[in-house]
Protein backbone atom coordinates (compact mmCIF):
# COMPACT_ATOMS: atom_id res chain seq x y z
CA UNK A 1 0.00 0.00 0.00
CA UNK A 2 1.18 3.51 -0.80
CA UNK A 3 0.75 5.77 2.20
CA UNK A 4 1.85 9.38 2.33
CA UNK A 5 2.32 11.75 5.24
CA UNK A 6 4.20 15.01 5.66
CA UNK A 7 6.60 15.70 2.83
CA UNK A 8 5.67 12.47 1.08
CA UNK A 9 2.14 13.85 0.81
CA UNK A 10 3.41 17.17 -0.55
CA UNK A 11 5.62 15.39 -3.08
CA UNK A 12 2.72 13.23 -4.22
CA UNK A 13 0.44 16.22 -4.69
CA UNK A 14 3.03 17.96 -6.85
CA UNK A 15 3.68 14.80 -8.90
CA UNK A 16 -0.08 14.53 -9.51
CA UNK A 17 -0.14 18.11 -10.79
CA UNK A 18 2.80 17.41 -13.13
CA UNK A 19 0.90 14.37 -14.46
CA UNK A 20 -2.01 16.60 -15.50
CA UNK A 21 0.06 17.63 -18.53
CA UNK A 22 -1.14 15.00 -20.99
CA UNK A 23 0.21 16.18 -24.35
CA UNK A 24 0.51 13.39 -26.90
CA UNK A 25 3.93 14.58 -28.08
CA UNK A 26 5.30 14.03 -24.56
CA UNK A 27 4.42 10.32 -24.54
CA UNK A 28 7.58 8.24 -24.25
CA UNK A 29 9.64 11.11 -22.82
CA UNK A 30 12.37 10.39 -20.30
CA UNK A 31 13.04 12.63 -17.30
CA UNK A 32 16.48 14.26 -17.09
CA UNK A 33 16.27 16.41 -13.94
CA UNK A 34 13.88 17.23 -11.11
CA UNK A 35 14.00 19.92 -8.43
CA UNK A 36 11.75 19.58 -5.39
CA UNK A 37 11.46 22.43 -2.84
CA UNK A 38 9.25 22.50 0.22
CA UNK A 39 8.89 25.02 3.04
CA UNK A 40 5.55 24.19 4.64
CA UNK A 41 2.21 22.51 4.02
CA UNK A 42 -0.26 24.42 1.88
CA UNK A 43 -3.25 25.73 3.77
CA UNK A 44 -5.72 28.13 2.23
CA UNK A 45 -4.01 28.22 -1.16
CA UNK A 46 -3.93 26.31 -4.44
CA UNK A 47 -1.75 24.17 -6.71
CA UNK A 48 -0.85 25.22 -10.25
CA UNK A 49 0.99 23.56 -13.13
CA UNK A 50 2.25 24.70 -16.52
CA UNK A 51 4.73 23.94 -19.27
CA UNK A 52 7.40 26.60 -18.81
CA UNK A 53 9.46 25.64 -21.84
CA UNK A 54 9.05 23.37 -24.86
CA UNK A 55 11.29 22.61 -27.85
CA UNK A 56 11.85 19.88 -30.40
CA UNK A 57 14.00 18.06 -27.84
CA UNK A 58 11.72 18.16 -24.83
CA UNK A 59 9.90 20.23 -22.27
CA UNK A 60 10.14 21.69 -18.78
CA UNK A 61 7.11 21.48 -16.51
CA UNK A 62 6.61 23.19 -13.15
CA UNK A 63 4.04 22.57 -10.44
CA UNK A 64 3.83 24.72 -7.36
CA UNK A 65 1.76 25.33 -4.25
CA UNK A 66 0.96 28.97 -3.65
CA UNK A 67 -0.62 30.56 -0.56
CA UNK A 68 -3.43 33.09 -0.76
CA UNK A 69 -0.79 35.73 0.02
CA UNK A 70 1.02 34.81 -3.20
CA UNK A 71 3.95 33.11 -1.47
CA UNK A 72 5.18 29.92 -3.13
CA UNK A 73 5.81 27.33 -0.42
CA UNK A 74 6.25 24.17 -2.53
CA UNK A 75 7.46 23.48 -6.05
CA UNK A 76 8.47 20.67 -8.38
CA UNK A 77 10.28 21.49 -11.63
CA UNK A 78 11.06 18.67 -14.07
CA UNK A 79 12.76 18.47 -17.46
CA UNK A 80 11.78 15.86 -20.04
CA UNK A 81 13.52 14.63 -23.18
CA UNK A 82 11.43 13.48 -26.13
CA UNK A 83 11.69 9.88 -27.25
CA UNK A 84 13.41 10.47 -30.59
CA UNK A 85 16.34 12.17 -28.84
CA UNK A 86 16.78 9.65 -26.04
CA UNK A 87 18.92 7.26 -28.12
CA UNK A 88 21.48 9.96 -28.91
CA UNK A 89 21.66 11.37 -25.41
CA UNK A 90 22.08 9.82 -21.99
CA UNK A 91 19.52 10.38 -19.25
CA UNK A 92 21.30 13.52 -18.06
CA UNK A 93 20.88 15.25 -21.42
CA UNK A 94 24.54 15.05 -22.47
CA UNK A 95 25.76 13.21 -25.55
CA UNK A 96 26.53 9.58 -24.79
CA UNK A 97 30.14 8.86 -23.98
CA UNK A 98 32.04 5.66 -23.30
CA UNK A 99 32.69 6.98 -19.81
CA UNK A 100 31.36 4.75 -17.04
CA UNK A 101 29.48 6.42 -14.19
CA UNK A 102 31.17 4.58 -11.37
CA UNK A 103 31.62 6.42 -8.08
CA UNK A 104 34.64 5.71 -5.93
CA UNK A 105 32.75 3.43 -3.56
CA UNK A 106 35.32 3.95 -0.78
CA UNK A 107 34.19 7.57 -0.45
CA UNK A 108 30.54 6.62 0.01
CA UNK A 109 28.53 4.70 2.56
CA UNK A 110 25.67 2.42 1.52
CA UNK A 111 22.65 3.56 3.52
CA UNK A 112 19.82 1.45 2.09
CA UNK A 113 18.52 -0.54 -0.87
CA UNK A 114 15.29 0.06 -2.75
CA UNK A 115 13.35 -1.95 -5.30
CA UNK A 116 10.06 -1.22 -7.03
CA UNK A 117 7.55 -3.93 -7.88
CA UNK A 118 4.86 -4.11 -10.56
CA UNK A 119 1.91 -3.94 -8.16
CA UNK A 120 3.15 -0.85 -6.34
CA UNK A 121 4.14 0.81 -9.63
CA UNK A 122 0.65 0.26 -11.05
CA UNK A 123 -0.87 1.75 -7.90
CA UNK A 124 1.46 4.74 -8.13
CA UNK A 125 0.68 5.36 -11.83
CA UNK A 126 -3.04 5.16 -11.15
CA UNK A 127 -2.98 7.49 -8.15
CA UNK A 128 -0.85 10.21 -9.72
CA UNK A 129 -2.46 9.86 -13.17
CA UNK A 130 0.78 9.10 -15.06
CA UNK A 131 -0.10 7.75 -18.53
CA UNK A 132 3.40 7.69 -20.08
CA UNK A 133 3.61 4.54 -22.22
CA UNK A 134 7.22 3.74 -21.26
CA UNK A 135 6.12 2.90 -17.70
CA UNK A 136 4.01 -0.05 -18.83
CA UNK A 137 4.68 -3.42 -20.41
CA UNK A 138 7.22 -6.20 -19.98
CA UNK A 139 10.22 -3.89 -19.74
CA UNK A 140 8.65 -0.94 -17.98
CA UNK A 141 10.92 1.97 -17.12
CA UNK A 142 10.39 3.09 -13.54
CA UNK A 143 9.31 6.76 -13.47
CA UNK A 144 12.05 9.03 -12.20
CA UNK A 145 9.78 10.65 -9.63
CA UNK A 146 8.62 7.23 -8.47
CA UNK A 147 12.25 6.26 -7.79
CA UNK A 148 12.78 9.47 -5.83
CA UNK A 149 9.52 8.86 -3.94
CA UNK A 150 10.67 5.35 -2.93
CA UNK A 151 14.01 6.77 -1.81
CA UNK A 152 12.33 9.58 0.12
CA UNK A 153 9.98 7.08 1.75
CA UNK A 154 12.79 4.71 2.68
CA UNK A 155 15.01 7.49 4.05
CA UNK A 156 12.27 9.85 5.26
CA UNK A 157 14.04 10.85 8.48
CA UNK A 158 17.13 11.70 6.42
CA UNK A 159 15.23 13.86 3.91
CA UNK A 160 13.34 15.73 6.65
CA UNK A 161 16.50 17.73 7.39
CA UNK A 162 16.46 19.45 4.01
CA UNK A 163 14.27 21.85 2.05
CA UNK A 164 15.72 21.30 -1.43
CA UNK A 165 16.29 18.17 -3.46
CA UNK A 166 17.96 18.26 -6.89
CA UNK A 167 17.94 15.03 -8.90
CA UNK A 168 19.87 14.24 -12.06
CA UNK A 169 18.72 11.09 -13.85
CA UNK A 170 21.56 9.35 -15.68
CA UNK A 171 20.43 5.84 -16.68
CA UNK A 172 16.97 4.25 -16.88
CA UNK A 173 15.90 1.86 -14.13
CA UNK A 174 13.56 -1.01 -14.97
CA UNK A 175 10.94 -2.63 -12.78
CA UNK A 176 12.61 -5.33 -10.71
CA UNK A 177 16.05 -3.69 -10.66
CA UNK A 178 17.53 -3.50 -7.19
CA UNK A 179 19.03 -0.11 -6.37
CA UNK A 180 21.78 0.45 -3.84
CA UNK A 181 21.71 3.92 -2.29
CA UNK A 182 25.08 5.37 -1.32
CA UNK A 183 25.47 8.51 0.75
CA UNK A 184 28.29 11.02 0.87
CA UNK A 185 28.19 13.60 3.63
CA UNK A 186 29.93 16.93 3.63
CA UNK A 187 29.58 20.34 2.08
CA UNK A 188 29.80 20.50 -1.71
CA UNK A 189 30.59 23.48 -3.86
CA UNK A 190 29.54 24.46 -7.37
CA UNK A 191 31.47 27.26 -9.06
CA UNK A 192 32.96 28.24 -5.69
CA UNK A 193 29.57 28.58 -3.97
CA UNK A 194 28.46 26.33 -1.12
CA UNK A 195 25.28 24.75 -2.44
CA UNK A 196 24.62 21.22 -1.20
CA UNK A 197 25.28 19.56 2.13
CA UNK A 198 24.75 15.90 1.30
CA UNK A 199 24.71 13.73 -1.78
CA UNK A 200 23.21 10.38 -2.68
CA UNK A 201 24.06 8.10 -5.57
CA UNK A 202 21.53 5.49 -6.69
CA UNK A 203 23.43 2.53 -8.09
CA UNK A 204 21.69 -0.17 -10.12
CA UNK A 205 22.76 -3.79 -10.03
CA UNK A 206 25.39 -3.49 -12.79
CA UNK A 207 27.22 -0.86 -10.71
CA UNK A 208 26.30 2.09 -12.91
CA UNK A 209 24.82 5.26 -11.52
CA UNK A 210 21.11 5.59 -12.23
CA UNK A 211 20.59 8.93 -10.49
CA UNK A 212 22.37 11.52 -8.40
CA UNK A 213 20.51 13.33 -5.61
CA UNK A 214 21.82 16.48 -3.94
CA UNK A 215 20.25 17.93 -0.83
CA UNK A 216 20.32 21.31 0.83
Amino acid sequence: MIENTGRLKIFYQLISKISEIQQENLQGCIMTTAKFVWKEELQGGEYKVQIVHESEMGAAIKAWGIKNTGEVVQSLHVKLMKKRWSEKFGGDGREKQNEKWEPIIGQYKECTQIQGNEAELEEYLRKVGDTNEIHRGKKAVMPGLYIVWICLKKCEAFFEKYERVHVRFIKPVYVGNRIQVYKKEGLMEEQGIERYREQLFLIVTNQTVAAEIKLK
